[in-house]
């Protein structure tokens, strides 16, 4: 018969095929294997990297934080420093500068209605200089709003800018003691002159009042 002398012959095909298969098989395994590992690996490595990018943020944080602190304790330092100095400052400006005033009646002077003169540092009127203001203004009754008060600041001539800003002061606070008293403030007027000489730096405010 035709095919009768190949049914007794070896054949080697299934067993190659076994071979080849197991082949590839083994290939897949380690294939597999391989990128569970890299993946694995990769994983490891990315929170190795997170956590040592974490550690860098916090201590570069607790570093801020660290010099956050200094300087808070920098800036209080300095401001007990300035406390202290303003403190000091003020102790010696209010030793100075105490309210001590002496209030003159002009009566009947051609110069002024009423003339504050204020001791050399003095800036605030006394209780008594505020005393005489209310007797004044109680005799000008309700005719205060109807006239004009003129305020002078004088202070000595050639004196120094402090004494300038002393004068300004002066006449600012008896501005505000009229308006106290129900003066409007359109009814006051400003002005200073430093063209007097005063003994010891002493200064005035000249009040006079008119017509509105």
């Amino acid at each position: 018969m035709a095919g009768g002398g190949n049914e007794g012959g070896d054949s080697y095909w299934p067993a190659f095929v076994d071979a080849l298969a197991n082949l590839v098989l083994a290939l897949i395994f380690v294939v597999v294997v391989f990128t569970l590992a890299l993946a694995y690996l990769s994983s490891r490595m990315a929170a190795e990297q997170a956590k040592q990018q974490l550690d860098y943020q916090r201590k570069a944080s607790d570093e801020r934080e660290l010099d956050l602190l200094n300087e808070i304790a920098r800036l209080k330092g300095l401001l007990a420093q300035m406390e202290k100095r303003r403190d000091k400052g003020e102790k010696a400006e209010s030793a100075t500068l105490l309210p001590k005033v002496m209030v003159v009646q002009a009566n009947g002077s051609a110069d002024a209605d009423m003339v504050f003169t204020f001791e050399p540092g003095a800036l605030e009127l006394s209780a008594d200089a505020l005393g005489k203001l209310d007797a004044f203004m109680k005799g000008k009754g309700a005719n205060s709003k109807n006239q004009k008060f003129n305020l002078i600041a004088v202070h000595s001539s050639g004196a120094f800018s402090q004494e300038k800003r002393f004068a300004y002061f002066r006449l600012l606070g008896l501005r505000n003691a009229l308006i106290d008293r129900g003066v409007p403030s359109e009814n006051i007027g400003t002005s200073s002159d430093g063209k007097m000489t005063l003994p010891g730096l002493q200064g005035q405010v000249r009040l006079n009042v008119g017509p509105n």
